[in-house]
């Protein structure tokens, strides 16, 4: 008898736990990420051809925002679904992106130059496409180290035959915005 009491018990207790971790689990929400940088904590109910269908904690009356300013909307399962790719992207300072090839001296004039960079692409690349896209990345990469702004290609060499891994060679010349750091030495 005292087992079958305590069963039950043990089986109300059970039960119990379970409902408060389905509360707990619907306490985690949707999010939609909007195109500004705004998240919006909420259950999203449904995704239309132009508008997205949402209800935030304790309103009652769904809410609508327009795709157009939506980036993305993260599930509470971890599923993301993306709507819009942002039209730019902040990039810092040190980002490889930042810095441009150009092969126009024009272009530097008024910059001052630094030590020349040569670079080989890697040898992974299938394609001679992805070898020049690899020494492009390479030669931006080592720029950083100079804090360059621009990079002056002074030649590119495309190698490798039928049957060989196709190479790129660039060689360039790093162009800062401000004249380098003389050291100080000590008389």
């Amino acid at each position: 008898m005292r087992v079958k009491v305590l069963l039950i018990v043990l089986c109300v207790h059970l039960g119990v736990m379970a409902q408060d971790a389905k509360k707990e689990s619907k306490k985690q929400n949707d999010q939609i990420v909007m195109l500004s940088g705004e998240k919006i904590p909420c259950d999203v109910i449904k995704i239309y051809s132009s508008k997205i269908r949402y209800r935030l904690d304790g309103v009652r009356r769904d809410q609508y925002v327009k795709k157009d300013n939506v980036e993305k909307v993260i599930y509470r399962t971890g599923k993301i679904r993306t709507v819009n790719k942002p039209a730019f992207k902040e990039l810092k300072e040190d980002d490889y992106r930042m810095i441009f090839l150009t092969d126009n001296k024009d272009d530097v004039a008024g910059m001052y130059p630094r030590k020349e960079i040569v670079v080989r692409s890697a040898k992974s690349s299938r394609s001679s496409s992805a070898a020049r896209k690899s020494a492009e990345i390479k030669i931006r990469k080592k720029a950083v180290r100079y804090k360059a702004v621009m990079v002056l290609i002074t030649s590119r060499e495309r190698q490798g035959g039928f049957g060989e891994p196709p190479s790129y060679i660039i060689k360039g010349i790093p162009y800062c915005a401000e004249p380098e750091e003389k050291k100080e030495e000590d008389k």
